[in-house]
């Protein structure tokens, strides 16, 4: 490597920390260990709203059977509540692996880890105060210093680098909905990817998430990599309300996929993650307001037209039993006028 691109990938490494978290948690009895959790935080962007995950995998250390549950919760009531429970019934020594949702900007959570008897819990987060936020999809240990050092490239709301995450295909979701909080995610083609992760990828694109694929020919045969391939010269392609941008592999210089990833604009801006100003609640002045004086006016003249004004003309023309039909067709009369009241100052829905 030459000396200054080595200079370059350190600097990189030490300016753009990842963000993913590890936690362990021990169930134990008596001094014996009974089952161990290992939970992986991969939290999506601090700008838009989507979904990041969490990888949980439990495994019975023991030699006999145990059930254990795992639970996800916010810590105080909000905009991105989240309650997720899952149970794990484990034989001997077997192992499990789920994936559960983290909302994204993701808020303090608690992770509770319970069976048997015994219980551990664990606070999660918040994780604040940076950029773009993506998802290094590889197997290979050495490609996250290559990894940042061509997502540098990308155009950003933020002044702070990009943060990847790493992940191994093997540990990746296969639900495209907890690829929506991040980004981008960027894809080694050299990773042997499965059909079912390549489809959640595309489908992930499709709904409006941002897919870098470094080096698409050398992908294994999937829908990803067939939609990567019919990328344009300029290397991207729309997929969906998403972009799929294809650029060389990793172990190319770096500086060739710069134009190419420049390209795609400002990240951050949707469709996926969800920009925030979107989805906060947009009020239109005066619209909804309730319009008290007009409605008690209408009230008030109805209580009068049809009590007193009503029954005095009637007892003078000795036809006092129509106000059996009267007093109906007063109401509905008024429930017209409030109708009409409204259709003309609110308009149509």
């Amino acid at each position: 490597m030459r000396p200054w691109l080595w200079l370059g990938t350190v600097f990189v490494m030490l300016a753009a920390p990842g963000v993913a978290q590890e936690q362990m948690m021990v169930l134990a009895a008596s001094g014996h260990q009974l089952c161990t959790l290992r939970a992986n935080v991969f939290a999506g962007s601090p700008r838009g709203v989507g979904v990041g995950f969490l990888r949980v995998e439990v495994e019975n250390v023991d030699a006999v059977p145990h059930a254990v549950e795992v639970e996800l919760s916010t810590l105080k009531l909000g905009d991105s509540d989240v309650l997720v429970r899952q149970r794990f019934p484990l034989a001997a020594q077997e192992r499990a692996v789920a994936f559960l949702p983290l909302p994204a900007p993701m808020t303090s959570l608690r992770l509770r880890f319970f069976g048997e008897g015994q219980e551990q819990v664990v606070v999660i987060g918040p994780v604040q105060g940076q950029g773009l936020v993506g998802v290094l999809l590889s197997d290979r240990t050495d490609t996250l210093p290559a990894g940042l050092l061509r997502v540098q490239a990308l155009r950003s709301w933020s002044a702070k680098p990009p943060v990847l995450l790493p992940c191994t295909p093997n540990e990746a979701p296969t639900d495209w909905r907890l690829y929506a909080g991040f980004d981008f995610v960027l894809v080694d083609g050299r990773a042997r990817l499965s059909s079912d992760l390549q489809e959640a990828l595309r489908r992930a694109a499709f709904a409006g998430s941002t897919m870098v694929i470094a080096g698409a020919e050398s992908m294994s045969p999937g829908s990803l990599r067939l939609a990567a391939m019919a990328s344009s010269r300029d290397g991207r392609i729309a997929h969906g309300l998403g972009v799929l941008c294809t650029i060389p592999s990793l172990d190319a210089e770096p500086l060739s996929a710069r134009p190419i990833l420049a390209g795609l604009g400002e990240l951050g801006d949707g469709p996926l993650p969800l920009p925030l100003v979107l989805a906060s609640e947009q009020t239109i002045p005066g619209l909804g307001d309730a319009p008290i004086t007009a409605f008690l006016l209408v009230i008030v003249l109805f209580a009068l037209v049809a009590g007193p004004i009503n029954f005095i003309l009637l007892w003078r023309w000795r036809r006092p039993m129509l106000a059996l039909v009267t007093v109906p067709a007063l109401g509905f009369g008024t429930t017209a006028v409030i109708l009409v009241y409204g259709f003309l100052h609110d308009g149509f829905v």
